[in-house]
């Protein structure tokens, strides 16, 4: 099962609750872990679904996340409440330049927690201000003023303490990879194919942690 807690207004008598773009991301991108979880076949438990090494474990969910912004998979579930009728093709591009137009900050954004994760676990600095190291690196990286004011916001993020130590480069790893599968794989109506789909299935999902991740993606990307 997947457990969601969307931030989302109650029901109007005259209009249910609907999902906005960032949830559809969001609920697409944990989708991909559950794939990865209930579509993997493994000998040993200790390698199923998502047991993999943290390098490649974001792969499953940047792929699915990916079709948010996809025209034809958001015109099959993106429609009016009321009438039916699929998101129009102007929204469809517009969601696409939006994203464009942020993909800068949104880059840099990773790029800072990355580094810093990696930093705060590199370092053999008993006594390291890991608060202060976050605001100064957060202001140098992401360019984010906050007047040396420690924000605590390492503790926003539970990943630096949660299975992620010094890998949340991860994500930006297989946003990377989802790229090239993208316009490789799934390049044009490829995106539409059942038979890319069940070969991504049986190579990168079904395996879990049992293969080396770099012969799995060799063998699907050719």
């Amino acid at each position: 099962a997947l457990v969601t807690n969307f931030a989302l207004l109650p029901p109007l008598p005259n209009k249910p609750v609907l999902l906005g773009h960032a949830s559809v991301k969001t609920l697409l991108h944990e989708l991909g872990h559950v794939f990865h979880n209930i579509l993997s076949q493994c000998k040993w438990t200790m390698f199923h679904g998502t047991r993999v090494p943290r390098d490649a474990v974001e792969l499953p969910s940047q792929t699915f996340e990916s079709l948010a912004w996809n025209p034809n998979f958001l015109r099959r579930i993106a429609m009016h409440y009321q009438t039916g009728e699929p998101i129009p093709d102007e929204l469809v591009m517009g969601l696409g330049a939006a994203r464009d137009e942020f993909a800068g900050v949104s880059l840099l954004h990773k790029v800072f927690r990355a580094a810093y994760d990696i930093a705060i676990y590199s370092s053999s600095d008993g006594d390291l201000d890991v608060g202060k190291l976050y605001t100064e690196m957060e202001r140098n990286i992401e360019l984010a003023n906050t007047d040396n004011v420690n924000t605590h916001g390492l503790s926003t993020v539970r990943h630096f303490m949660r299975g992620y130590d010094s890998r949340y480069y991860a994500y930006l790893w297989g946003q990377a990879l989802t790229a090239d599968m993208l316009a490789t794989r799934f390049a044009g109506t490829n995106i539409d194919s059942p038979q890319v789909w069940a070969e991504y299935r049986n190579i990168i999902l079904k395996p879990g942690g049992s293969r080396d991740i770099m012969a799995q993606l060799v063998e699907f990307l050719g």
